[in-house]
């Protein structure tokens, strides 16, 4: 529970408590009133019960000062009836139950004084019964003065108990409160944990899987394209394990925001399909996608939570299936607010029983415990995708038997901003289709009724004719008596008989639907398509969106470049400025770097970009006050350029921190290349975007003028992963420097590895006596800054002692413990400037660096 929670909670218990309290004093005072009238006491008595009664009820409904004030207040009111009572009583012993009933009921209030109070009154009283009145008094009787000091001996136990009880309330409360407090700060702590844990991971990972995006855009021999693939898909797992556990801390901590945003369903099915892709490379599962065609084109909602639980939902069924298929449905149902978005996966894996079902959305349970080690993941996916769809107004069902598979299924709502269905073909008057699958050739009667059930689907929601064809007997009946437009084929299918669908290319339009795997047709007219074949890829295919290349399988995976458009990226980092770099170089972009916020506010005076990539954790100057600096220059440019908000801290509620701040969008590091196109298509100028096809053109018209601002960069020689005889090599492991697991950063190639380390040496002679400076100025925040940036590169080159010296000062900086920097800083200042002298007497930059040139 939160603790503006408890705090709700304890303050409606202690105005339970007054409300009860001052019930029972009202019905004291109405007894006391009675006993006035009635025993003839003196007159006055009447409106001092009155006022004290007024008073009581007005403080409780004015709430006045705090409760512990009102809660004395009503103990002096109360004692005011009792001393009263105490006067008028004709003897003491009748005075005993009110000292009692008046302790408790004061007792509930939990504060030991106002009992201390109670206490003194009884003795005032008593000794007013013994000095004044004097009818407490020794009696003849033995007996009777026996049972007159056992009732004052009672009425005095029964007080002193009250006190105790309330006294050992006070400490356990204090007590709980005290536990309340540490959870508190263990929360905070948590948070904060989880915040730096984000900055470390994510900034390696954002180092492995971007330079092996740059290795994998390079030409490589085979073998070696499918180690890095290897590498990127390792450090991608590691990625989503990473998120996991974020997301699962924020959504149980209630700091999950949404975030809704205009979106294209369609798009978010895509990035779907491209993930199951990757994922289902070893097991050849069919992925059967479902899409109905009519859907909205245009909705509104949070697009990144619901492509997280699709993502989730189509990972688990691949994970837990080995045979079979996979079908992902997407369909709706129209309502007032727009529309329900019913999505559902449905898998021929192993099953769930109901216990199983029950205990899996309660976070870090994994129905085959061993099953999940050997497929990797920490069994938080579907608590994640429950709670998501919880926190997005829809529902998740689930339908299993083991043994037969599982169907995940959820609705969400979501508005509506244009109606036009999100999948259409042009023209449709003019297109008529035919489709030929071999059906009968699945032996499993899931794949055999998911395909009918998705054909027959978009023979619906197309709006266009469409005969599908189980036999070729059936297929060569149906085109002698009808003209068809447009013929989709299975790959197995047109192998049986290439002359044939060869012959069918003079009448029709032939595509073949191919697996990524197979061997594509090479006759000329003879279209491909990928699977899994769906009403995107019919649509495409007939309105001629999609680039569908005879005799090859297509490449649409550079959809536009952009090379008159501008971008500034600022990161004090430098192999992520590389990493960010090399990204971008797909897109021809022309790309400036700064490596500090002064130097950003440097290169803008002198260049306008169409907008600006900004690390939010920079030494001096940080992303938040660069920006500041930037708007606050005089000039509609300044006040109006983009600038993206790029770090590594992608925890719950980021994203509206920046956004508050001035950003205008948000990208994690690691950088998902999706979400990179997503913001170039965002704010790159349309104008300034060309079709990739058309780039030549464009060169072409550019005449002499120089493009080697956008061309990409050469590529360095390929060189062994672990060269023993490399002599480089061996001086820095002499030294200390782990180069052999080094090199698995930069899949092997020593150019890259040496350009790094060039740089991180260039870099050290300016970091050094700015950490120095830092030091000794005492500007922690500043060092901790500085020897963050020492740890993670120091350990990309190899140099781990360093490195670890470094982060061992950055979380002494962090906690406050400077006695620790002051003890710690020369030896890692020392062994800093030894590990720069390294690198530069071991010969490996100067060496490769000429020869990469």
């Amino acid at each position: 529970m939160e603790k503006t929670g408890i705090d709700e909670s304890i303050q409606r218990e202690e105005r339970f408590t007054e409300l009860r309290v001052l019930i029972l004093y009202t019905i004291y005072t109405v007894a006391m009133l009675i006993a006035t009238v009635s025993l003839g006491w003196d007159r006055w008595i009447i409106p001092i019960l009155v006022a004290a009664s007024i008073a009581a009820w007005g403080t409780y409904l004015g709430q006045y000062r705090t409760y512990e004030f009102r809660s004395f207040l009503m103990s002096g009111i109360t004692m005011v009836n009792f001393v009263i009572y105490g006067i008028n009583a004709q003897d003491f012993m009748a005075m005993i139950p009110a000292m009692g009933a008046v302790a408790i009921m004061l007792a509930i209030y939990g504060v030991e004084e106002n009992i201390c109070v109670v206490m003194g009154c009884s003795i005032l009283v008593l000794l007013y019964h013994i000095f004044y009145v004097g009818d407490v008094t020794w009696r003849d009787s033995a007996i009777e003065n026996c049972r007159q000091m056992i009732q004052l001996i009672s009425a005095f136990v029964m007080e002193y108990l009250a006190w105790y009880l309330v006294k050992k309330q006070v400490e356990d409360k204090k007590n709980l409160h005290g536990i309340i407090n540490r959870m508190d700060m263990a929360e905070h702590s948590k948070n904060d944990f989880l915040a730096n844990m984000s900055h470390e991971l994510r900034t390696p990972i954002n180092t492995v899987t971007g330079m092996s995006e740059l290795v994998l855009q390079k030409d490589l021999p085979a073998e070696a394209r499918e180690e890095v693939f290897d590498i990127q898909i390792a450090g991608r797992g590691l990625l989503s394990i990473v998120t996991d556990i974020l997301d699962y801390t924020e959504l149980e901590s209630g700091n999950v925001e949404l975030e809704e945003e205009p979106y294209n369903i369609i798009s978010t099915i895509n990035d779907v399909i491209n993930m199951a892709l990757a994922q289902n490379q070893e097991k050849k599962l069919e992925l059967i996608i479902d899409c109905n065609a009519s859907i909205p084109s245009g909705l509104l909602g949070d697009e990144q939570k619901i492509r997280r639980i699709m993502t989730n939902l189509v990972g688990n069924a691949i994970k837990f299936t080995d045979k079979g298929c996979v079908t992902l449905t997407i369909s709706y149902r129209k309502e007032e607010y727009g529309i329900n978005l019913n999505v559902s996966v449905k898998d021929t894996g192993i099953g769930l029983e109901q216990q199983e079902i029950e205990q899996m959305f309660y976070g870090f349970y994994q129905a085959d415990a061993k099953r999940s080690r050997r497929e990797e993941g920490v069994g938080l996916g579907l608590a994640i995708s429950n709670a998501l769809v919880h926190r997005l107004g829809g529902f998740l069902t689930v339908q299993s038997s083991p043994g037969k598979g599982s169907e995940f299924s959820f609705s969400l709502p979501q508005v509506v901003l244009d109606e036009t269905p999100a999948i259409v073909i042009e023209h449709p008057q003019t297109v008529s289709i035919i489709c030929f699958f071999d059906i009968e050739k699945y032996s499993f009667t899931d794949i055999r009724d998911d395909y009918m059930r998705s054909m027959n689907n978009m023979t619906k929601t197309l709006g266009v004719p469409m005969s599908i064809c189980r036999t070729q007997i059936e297929l060569g009946r149906r085109l002698k008596e009808n003209h068809y437009s447009h013929l989709f084929v299975g790959i197995a299918e047109y192998f049986a008989d290439k002359e044939f669908y060869t012959n069918l290319t003079k009448q029709m339009v032939v595509t073949v639907i191919v697996d990524r795997v197979d061997e594509a047709p090479a006759e000329p007219g003879v279209g491909c398509i990928f699977k899994p074949f769906y009403a995107l890829s019919i649509a495409n295919v007939i309105n001629g969106n999609m680039d569908t290349v005879f005799g090859k399988v297509s490449d649409n995976s550079k959809p536009f470049v952009a090379p008159e458009a501008k971008i500034l990226i600022v990161d004090d980092n430098v192999m992520n400025l590389k990493v960010a770099e090399g990204l971008l170089l797909q897109y021809k972009i022309r790309i400036a770097t700064a490596i500090s916020g002064e130097e950003a506010l440097e290169k803008i005076k002198t260049m306008d970009y169409d907008f600006i990539f900004m690390d939010h954790m920079m030494p001096g100057m940080d992303g938040v006050e660069t920006l500041h600096r930037i708007r606050q220059k005089p000039g509609r440019y300044y006040q109006t350029v983009p600038v993206i908000a790029l770090t590594a801290n992608a925890i719950g509620g980021a994203r509206e921190m920046f956004i508050q701040e001035g950003f205008q969008d948000f990208v994690a590091k690691p950088i998902d290349l999706v979400i990179l196109e997503r913001v170039l298509r965002r704010f790159i100028p349309e104008r300034k975007m060309i079709p990739s096809d058309e780039y030549e053109d464009y060169r072409k018209g550019q005449n002499k003028q120089d493009l080697s601002a956008v061309e990409p960069v050469i590529t360095p020689k390929e060189q062994d992963l672990a060269d023993k005889e490399n002599p480089e090599n061996e001086v820095l492991e002499k030294e200390g420097i782990d180069v052999k697991n080094a090199l698995e950063f930069f899949a092997g190639e020593i150019e890259a590895y040496a350009e790094i380390a060039g740089i991180y040496c260039a870099t050290g002679d300016e970091k050094i006596p700015e950490i120095q400076s830092a030091y000794e100025s005492e500007d922690w925040k500043n060092y901790v800054i500085l020897v963050h940036a020492v740890k993670s590169t120091s350990l990309t080159v190899g140099a781990v002692q360093l490195s670890e010296m470094a982060k061992a000062l950055e979380f002494a900086g962090k906690e406050g413990r400077i006695e620790d920097i002051r003890a710690e800083h020369d030896a890692m200042m020392t062994e800093y400037k030894r590990v720069l002298e390294v690198f530069r007497k071991s010969g490996i930059i100067s060496s490769h660096t000429e020869e990469g040139m």
